[in-house]
């Protein structure tokens, strides 16, 4: 039995069972071997240096840090201690051992190779055939999540819009943009990726934020002729988002309007 089945060594036989009719089974039996180990093993030469993590397992727990929303010591945590997790990344409880630098290099390999996006495609392929799941009559429709990531979502997505924005004015008008205040600069100079990113303050207040950066550049830059037609593609792309999308509260959907009428006078 422990041939095929290393758990076997590792928990009792009532903690099997619970387990495999639970998450964990489905995530052990169906989803670990669709980890990227062969991507992230590219990093690591076969000779050199320290042994690695074992690559499944490490990939598997990166999954479950996004999936669960876990900060990097919970991950430690639960990674250590939690026999869920052990069992579900086929880890011995006896030679487990993870620290907060190995959660870190690993989410930067996940980010530098674009990983998320593979797994989430592997991941929905697989349990669309182990669910045997017609999906192509799927509703796409009438579907709203309301949630902090959804909130965060569409500032996200304003604050890109304008990112992209100052890229365009930068490379057509430099004078302009060289103008403009260096903290609203450095604001969005980094990637899409890492935007925001380093904001220390509530998630309301970067709203705020977003709103009062958006009435600036237009109250400053809409009597300029040459940027006339810039400005209004980009408020434009900002009031065309879907209603749940630019959702605002009323501390800044006056900054919003406000630029809105700039632009159509």
């Amino acid at each position: 039995m422990t041939l095929f089945e290393p758990a076997a060594v590792m928990f009792s036989p009532m903690t099997i069972k619970y387990l495999s009719s639970d998450w964990p089974g489905v995530f052990r039996y169906q989803m670990l071997h669709l980890m990227p180990a062969d991507a992230l093993g590219k990093h690591f030469d076969a000779k050199l240096g320290c042994p690695t993590k074992e690559l499944y397992g490490m990939a598997g727990a990166i999954f479950l840090k996004e999936f669960f929303n876990l900060t990097i010591p919970q991950t430690v945590e639960r990674y250590l201690t939690d026999a869920a997790w052990q069992y579900a990344l086929n880890v011995n409880p006896m030679e487990a051992s993870l620290s907060h630098a190995t959660v870190e290099r690993y989410l930067k390999l996940f980010a530098e190779d674009d990983l998320a996006g593979e797994v989430f495609h592997r991941v929905t392929s697989a349990l669309i055939e182990a669910l045997d799941l017609d999906v192509s009559r799927q509703r796409l429709d009438s579907t709203h999540i309301f949630s902090d990531m959804a909130t965060f979502g569409r500032t996200k997505l304003m604050g890109v819009t304008i990112k992209r924005f100052l890229t365009q004015l930068k490379r057509h008008h430099p004078e302009l943009y060289g103008a403009l205040d260096m903290d609203l600069l450095a604001r969005y100079a980094p990637s899409q990726a890492k935007l925001f990113g380093d904001f220390t303050g509530s998630r309301t207040a970067l709203r705020q934020q977003v709103a009062e950066d958006l009435l600036m550049l237009v109250s400053r830059l809409a009597a300029v002729f040459a940027v006339c037609a810039l400005i209004r593609t980009f408020v434009s792309r900002i009031m065309s988002l879907p209603a749940p999308l630019r959702r605002l509260d009323r501390r800044n959907i006056a900054h919003w309007t406000e630029a809105s009428a700039i632009v159509a006078a």
